[in-house]
């Protein structure tokens, strides 16, 4: 008999009703669902997929009905390692990374804990790598970066992982990696020392390290750990099976022949960052993604920065464990800065450094990219991307009408991240200027909405912006913004928003 819930089951959330739509899996500790929710604000209510984790440990839960049975069994097993998955709701909720899964709210019911979240509807790297018995090296080291560059941004906020691997790497509808399971995660504070007793994890037999089962507390911030594991992880791409264990290393060293066909360059990154000896490897994310050609990161040289607890929009992600109190919302600065997300992929050099230098490039239409006169603005982002200087004229659009009428020139989901990610935002009392890294600007005007019986509110308040990547067949992700916050967020394909467009 199933352990898992039935599909139809509702589950209620502090914030949200979660409909149980089927399950996506289950481990030792946990079951996933695919659940749908509807996510209600003064805009409206859309209709959203997202995954929800139930904690179950499988070896002691059973189930009668939706409640979960047998937590007081075990010797407080079930309840210790209730906490630690509380905590990982807490550690989760730290990260605003698009490389890194997004929380949506943690809760109590059931006589147990559940974690709602992002759904990502790519499947897991590892299933990937399964089908395709091994990637091309040209995208295994893309994951690579991404990866990275997600686990760049944790240690920039003294988080380590502790457990990654292609299984707990997920990729999203456009196919980007996204870290997930922070189930051995690990924050600690400024000076390197944890902030919970906690030991560290002894992690997964060929991705862990030999000093992670006997790590020892109070010596400093052990980022090498998850260095190794992504030293691994790119391996496994590489070759197809799991890295061999540790003490398969020191029997028979690296093994090279396994990564044949693989440039030297490339084994050789793979080799130092699962070095044996902690100070052979790499010792940044930084570094590692130095080696592979990636751009330097600004993880760790954060301006100001809006946070999820400083907005009052539909979806609310600062959580914090279950039962407690909410924070109260700060205040926000007029200018924002965003930046360490890093969500573009990798661009060639001979792109930057042709948007760089002003090259007169040719546009999908034949236009020159990047002259002011034409209406397009080069930023200097790291994409190339350029933006027109204007809203286009009409006012609001659906989606379906917007992309009827201009196609892929509407920016993707990943266009606007970059944007607010590498762009300075200044409120100007009825929008925002937009300055990119090389000190041009434009304005997206706070044009307001429209509903979908015709109706406009917050003309010169809110600003709401399509983007060109849908979620599912009912919603698109779009940009949303007012004084003092800058967002994405899903919306139904019905509502009237404004339109800015972009060329490649």
């Amino acid at each position: 008999m199933s352990q898992a819930l039935e599909k139809g089951t509702v589950l209620r959330g502090n914030d949200n009703r979660y409909t149980i739509i089927r399950a996506l899996g289950q481990g030792s500790f946990g079951i996933t669902y695919l659940a749908h929710t509807q996510v209600e604000g003064s805009l409206g209510t859309v209709d959203v997929e997202v995954a929800v984790k139930e904690f179950f440990m499988k070896d002691i839960n059973s189930r009668e009905g939706s409640s979960v049975t047998g937590g007081s069994s075990k010797d407080g097993l079930f309840d210790k390692y209730r906490q630690k998955f509380r905590r990982e709701a807490q550690n989760l909720a730290k990260m605003k990374h698009p490389g890194i899964v997004r929380v949506i709210e943690a809760f109590d019911t059931n006589n147990t804990s559940y974690i709602a979240m992002q759904y990502l509807g790519g499947g897991s790297l590892d299933d990937l790598i399964a089908r395709r018995g091994k990637l091309a090296e040209d995208e295994a080291l893309r994951y690579a970066r991404g990866i990275g560059e997600a686990l760049e941004y944790m240690h920039s906020h003294k988080m380590l992982h502790l457990d990654l691997k292609p299984s707990n790497v997920m990729l999203n509808r456009q196919g980007d990696p996204v870290i997930i399971d922070f189930g051995l995660s690990k924050q600690y504070d400024e000076s390197g020392n944890p902030e919970s007793s906690t030991t560290v994890g002894g992690g997964t037999p060929g991705y862990a390290p030999i000093e992670q089962a006997s790590y020892r507390e109070g010596k400093g911030f052990p980022v090498t750990i998850d260095i190794y594991a992504l030293g691994a992880t790119l391996f496994k791409m590489l070759c197809g099976h799991r890295p061999p264990e540790v003490s398969d290393l020191f029997e028979e060293g690296f093994p090279y022949g396994d990564l044949e066909g693989v440039s030297e360059g490339t084994v050789a990154i793979v080799a130092k960052a699962m070095s044996l000896h902690k100070g052979d490897r790499y010792q940044t994310v930084g570094d590692f993604l130095a080696a592979l050609g990636a751009p330097a990161s600004a993880a760790a040289d954060e301006t100001t920065e809006i946070t999820d607890e400083e907005t009052d929009i539909e979806v609310k992600r600062e959580v914090s464990a279950p039962a407690t109190e909410p924070k109260e919302p700060t205040s926000p600065p007029t200018s924002i800065k965003k930046k360490g997300k890093r969500w573009v992929l990798f661009v060639e050099l001979i792109a930057l450094m042709a948007a760089g230098a002003g090259v007169l490039l040719l546009g999908r239409d034949g236009e020159p990219k990047g002259e002011p006169d034409m209406g397009w603005v080069n930023l200097g982002l790291p994409s190339g991307t350029l933006w027109k200087d204007e809203n286009e004229e009409g006012g609001f659009y659906t989606y379906d009408e917007a992309m009827s009428q201009f196609g892929s020139r509407l920016p993707t989901q990943t266009q606007w991240e970059e944007l607010i990610n590498k762009c300075t935002w200044t409120w100007t009392g009825s929008g925002y200027r937009v300055t990119g890294p090389n000190g041009r600007s434009i304005t997206l005007p706070a044009a307001g909405f429209r509903y979908c019986d015709g109706s406009v509110s917050n003309v010169g308040s809110l600003g709401h912006y399509w983007s060109s990547t849908p979620i599912g067949s009912d919603s698109v992700w779009y940009l949303y913004f007012y004084s003092g916050s800058v967002d994405m967020f899903p919306c139904a394909r019905c509502y009237g928003l404004s339109v800015r467009l972009v060329q490649d």
